[in-house]
C-alpha cells in the first residue's frame, strides 16, 4: 500500500500487542476504538479525509466489525481471511465449542479478563454500498497473492482517491482463483461470476466414517 501511495496505519486492539486495557471480544467497546481510530486519521493533515480499512485475520475481523458502526470517514473497506460472528466464527465453530481460537488470542493478548461472544445477528453488518468479492484456496491472507493485492489496490484507488478504473462497473463483481500453492494443480486458473452464491450452484454433503 506505501508503493501505491497510501499512508499506512497499524493499531493494535485494546487489551493486545502495545495497546493497554483488557481484550474483551464483543464488547461494544471494540468497535468504538475503531470508529474513534478511524476519524482521528482522517483529522490529521496528511489525510485526504477519506479512509480505507483492510487485511488478513484479525484484522480483518476488526475491520467488518468497525465497518458495522459506520464511520463517516471510512470509504472502503477489504477485509480478508475474516469471520463476521465471534461464536459461530471463532469460538463454536458449526456450534462446536472450540478452545483453539480463544487460547490463540489469550496467548496474543495482555491478561484476558473476559471472552464475550454472542449468538444473535448483532455482530453481522449489512454493507449497503458497491461489492466485490474475491476469493482464492490455500493462503491466509490474500494480500500475499500478486493478484489478490493488485485488485485490492485498485478498489481503494477508486473509492479513497476517486479514481475511474472501472473497477465498480465490472459485470464480473466476483473472482475465484485456484492457485497452485498447497494443491495438486499444475496450473492456476480463474473463474468470475456475476454473483454469489452462482446460478445453478449444486451443494452436496460430504459424510465423515471412520475408514475416511
Amino acid at each position: 500500500m506505501l508503493a501505491a501511495g497510501y499512508a499506512v496505519v497499524v493499531a493494535d486492539w485494546r487489551g493486545t500487542g502495545c495497546s493497554g486495557g483488557v481484550l474483551n471480544l464483543g464488547d461494544e467497546r471494540f468497535r468504538q476504538d475503531g470508529y474513534e481510530l478511524i476519524e482521528w486519521i482522517a483529522d490529521q493533515e496528511w489525510s485526504t479525509d477519506k479512509v480505507g480499512m483492510g487485511g488478513p485475520s484479525a484484522r480483518g475481523i476488526a475491520t467488518w466489525h468497525v465497518a458495522s458502526t459506520r464511520p463517516p470517514s471510512l470509504a472502503a473497506i477489504a477485509p480478508q481471511t475474516f469471520n463476521a460472528n465471534f461464536f459461530t466464527g471463532m469460538t463454536h465453530l458449526g456450534g462446536i465449542p472450540t478452545f483453539l481460537s480463544p487460547l490463540g488470542w489469550s496467548l496474543y493478548s495482555q491478561p484476558v479478563q473476559e471472552i464475550r461472544v454472542l449468538r444473535t445477528a448483532d455482530e453481522t453488518c449489512e454493507v449497503q454500498a458497491p461489492k466485490r468479492l474475491l476469493l482464492s484456496n490455500g493462503r491466509h491472507s490474500m494480500s500475499k497473492t500478486p493478484w489478490a493485492n493488485d485488485e485490492i489496490v485498485r478498489w481503494f484507488d477508486r473509492w479513497l482517491k476517486g479514481e475511474d478504473n472501472g473497477i465498480d462497473k465490472e459485470e464480473h463483481s466476483v473472482s475465484i482463483m485456484f492457485d497452485v500453492h498447497k494443491t495438486t494443480l499444475k496450473e492456476s486458473y480463474a473463474r468470475e461470476f456475476s454473483d454469489w452464491p452462482p446460478k445453478g450452484l449444486q451443494y452436496m454433503n460430504w459424510q465423515l466414517q471412520a475408514d475416511g
